[in-house]
């Protein structure tokens, strides 16, 4: 088990409320969430085993991390724990629908740095206090999202903004090769 795994299954020991993960795969973190009683709702996404809920593990559902909004009410989620493999395609919609969604803290962990300097910089925008650590080779971002100030024409155009950055990127690596 990686050191940013332990740290991550010291953290969910400690979780209360509701619980999204999104990418975990590693089986004594799982096996942490399952133990822990302060977690009353847990949904666990991932691109290959689609929804898995805690109270209904027989049932598989997949969905998109494009939806999160419409399944989710305004600020009910209290933390969100995320291996930024998962979403690098989708950090576009992610930041903003995580902000809309959570009212406690969001968790990321991966090898990447880039994408998560890029994931930082997206939650610089919202004023929201952000932290992260090292851990041998892979790294741990922690955003508090309490007091996120969001507004539905600001995040239209940092939308925009964010997709006309992602066509510029394109483009230039299209020109390069």
């Amino acid at each position: 088990m990686k050191k940013v795994e332990r740290e991550l299954c010291n953290i969910v020991k400690d979780l209360e409320g509701n619980l999204i993960g999104i990418g975990l795969a590693e089986p004594k973190l799982l096996d942490k969430i399952e133990r822990n009683d302060k977690i009353t709702e847990c949904t666990l996404l991932n691109d290959q085993t689609g929804e898995l809920n805690k109270e209904q593990s027989g049932r598989t559902k997949k969905l998109n991390i494009r939806k999160l909004r419409k399944k989710f009410k305004k600020k009910r989620i209290d933390t969100i724990i995320c291996a930024t493999e998962e979403i690098a395609l989708y950090t576009k919609t992610f930041v903003k629908d995580s902000i809309y969604i959570t009212k406690g803290t969001i968790y990321f962990y991966g090898e990447d740095l880039d994408l998560l300097e890029n994931i930082q910089e997206k939650y610089k925008r919202y004023q929201v206090s952000t932290k992260q650590e090292k851990y041998g080779q892979s790294y741990l971002y922690v955003v508090e999202v309490k007091d996120a100030k969001n507004h539905r024409i600001k995040e239209i155009g940092y939308y925009i903004k964010d997709t006309v950055m992602n066509g510029v990127d394109y483009l230039s690596d299209y020109l390069v090769h």
